[in-house]
């Protein structure tokens, strides 16, 4: 048994391409992993299949040994682009050895844990930000069964925010709290938009309405200034989507009395990656919530980690506020129920990848900036970057 052959698939969304690696062995047994990056589509792409050289021949269900002629094949190895590859086909052998031994992956892993796993929304609140809005959207998402969502309420705000933008922003926190009740958990989404002077402000402003955590409130190059953050606020502060490997996370976190950690399972280079998060969590008694923006079939990867790992606290998914032909693309993908995760046993992830419903949506090369106004409705700019000319 060994990998004959890599094939990429890919489509466009309204706000970004998926990219999906299908493996295939010589005796025809086909699995599938996600590399949806957001960013550098095109690059990814050029290099899965050099990447592939060095995986192809080998034994798909030692995963190890995979993981590790990529590692030591790619010179680059702790790169975005290279990690994400690395994910993308380490989650696609993961696939196949479920699918050679007819057992879904959630139980090669060691089985399902005793309590189920909770979904949060993102991606429901595509609208303009008015406050009053927003709350019936998310009274709607409530009324789907979801019992958390997430909200980035911040606009294009950089570094900080205007009086004006700072009133809106809370009045949407507000709203969003009195309109879903105290019993549906909020998380509030900053994606690395502030100073450490602007976070201490906006975590002291958001603290009677509860977030279950704030995530990424500092620029990333301000990580630095993370421990004084998390001493100075009882909202419990969240990080990790844009950490590629295990050892970022330890040097990144270092001084922290307490993190949720946020690792992807596409970009940190899979299950056995994302495990090392976990153990990391686990031995700091933190939790794990894992993010996710990528497509149905990656919050399945996702899920079937999360249900076998009782560190692994929720799972985000944007999957029911997508562009229904999205779901059709990736049948027996899995669903939310009454706020957890349904997953079922069919071998490997259980996903089929209609290639005929990508197909019929090519990607583009437009990108979705988070800083220009309106991002939150989901509506990629243009590749030509005119609309801002910001830098980092």
């Amino acid at each position: 048994m060994q990998i004959e052959s890599l094939d990429i698939l890919s489509a466009g969304t309204g706000w970004r391409n998926l990219i999906v690696v299908k493996l295939t062995t010589d005796t025809g047994v086909v699995g599938y992993g996600e590399a949806t990056i957001e960013y550098g589509d095109r690059a990814l792409m050029a290099y899965l299949p050099e990447i592939f050289t060095a995986v192809k021949g080998r034994d798909p269900r030692d995963i190890d040994d995979v993981f590790a002629a990529m590692v030591y094949a790619g010179y680059w190895r702790s790169g975005f682009i290279a990690r994400t590859a690395f994910s993308a086909i380490e989650l696609a052998c993961w696939d196949l050895k479920g699918r050679i031994e007819a057992k879904p992956v959630w139980q090669l892993l060691g089985g399902k844990r005793p309590q189920p796993l909770r979904a949060y929304a993102n991606g429901w609140y595509r609208s303009d930000r008015d406050p009053e809005r927003i709350a019936e959207l998310a009274e709607k998402v409530v009324a789907r069964g979801y019992l958390a969502l997430k909200i980035d309420p911040f606009g294009a705000g950089d570094k900080t925010l205007s009086p004006e933008e700072m009133e809106i922003s809370l009045a949407i926190i507000r709203n969003v709290r009195l309109a879903v009740g105290d019993n549906v958990e909020l998380f509030i989404e900053g994606h690395g938009r502030f100073d450490l002077d602007f976070a201490l402000v906006l975590a002291a402003a958001m603290e009677p309405y509860r977030p279950g955590f704030f995530e990424e409130p500092l620029i990333p190059e301000l990580n630095d200034q993370l421990p004084q953050l998390v001493s100075s606020t009882r909202i419990p502060i969240a990080l990790g989507e844009r950490l590629s490997t295990p050892k970022l996370f330890e040097w990144v976190t270092a001084g922290c009395d307490n993190l949720v950690l946020q690792p992807d399972i596409c970009h940190i280079g899979g299950i056995n990656a994302l495990t090392q998060v976990v153990h990391l969590a686990e031995s700091r008694g933190w939790s794990v919530a894992p993010h996710n923006a990528g497509s149905p079939l990656a919050t399945t990867h996702a899920v079937h980690l999360g249900i076998a790992s009782p560190a692994i606290v929720v799972q985000e998914t944007f999957d029911d506020f997508e562009e229904p032909w999205v779901r059709q693309g990736f049948a027996g993908h899995v669903q939310v129920n009454n706020g957890h995760y349904d997953v079922g046993s069919e071998p490997g992830f259980g996903v089929t990848v209609r290639e005929e419903v990508l197909a019929a949506h090519p990607m583009t090369d437009e990108h979705l900036d988070l800083y220009a106004e309106g991002w939150e409705q989901r509506t990629m700019e243009t590749g030509d970057t005119s609309s801002t000319n910001r830098s980092q």
